[in-house]
């Protein structure tokens, strides 16, 4: 292949299938693979909306309530080492419950999973992953509550490997499944 500066190829990875691209384009070519995770690290994670699923206790077991925790990708916190760890993961912070009085209960249970093993996430708590107007149910590759001693939960940061989630999450979906609006 032809040698073209990384600028050039950045503009034209904007016109392609962002599936297309991770699955396939990413693999041919070393300069290719570096100006892919560089698109998606800067233009495709920040898109990207994750959202827990939470079931609160009620009186009528027959009758469960149901809502969810959204995170959105967000900047790492300041107190985590510049390293490679930084170019591996991905942070994402809560924005919003839905419904909205579930909050509460939410930081409750964020307080406790942070303070569990070290916030290391259990690998069987899957996620709907939501990326361009394709969403998808699995487990987020290494998923931790990150946070800073003193900080409070609401201000913890969910981080996870960002490259095998993704990967997960395109061969997962069906070519067809995904419109991109971006």
């Amino acid at each position: 292949m032809p040698y073209l500066p990384n600028e050039i190829w950045l503009g034209i990875i904007e016109y392609c299938d962002p599936r297309e691209l991770w699955l396939s384009l990413r693999l041919t070519d070393r300069q290719l693979h570096e100006c892919a995770e560089r698109y998606f690290a800067h233009d495709i994670l920040p898109q990207i909306s994750i959202s827990l699923p939470i079931t609160l206790p009620t009186y009528d077991i027959r009758n469960p309530m149901h809502g969810k925790a959204i995170l959105r990708h967000c900047a790492k916190l300041e107190s985590i080492a510049q390293d490679d760890l930084q170019s591996r993961r991905a942070w994402c912070s809560l924005l919003e419950t839905v419904p909205g009085h579930y909050y509460e209960h939410f930081l409750v249970r964020w307080r406790a999973m942070r303070e569990r093993e070290g916030g290391l996430l259990s690998e069987k708590v899957r996620w709907d992953v939501q990326v361009g107007n394709a969403t998808l149910r699995m487990r987020l590759k290494d998923a931790r509550v990150d946070a800073s001693p003193g900080v409070e939960a609401e201000d913890a940061q969910l981080s996870f490997e960002w490259r095998p989630t993704v990967s997960r999450f395109f061969s997962m979906i069906h070519p067809g499944q995904v419109y991109w609006s971006w």
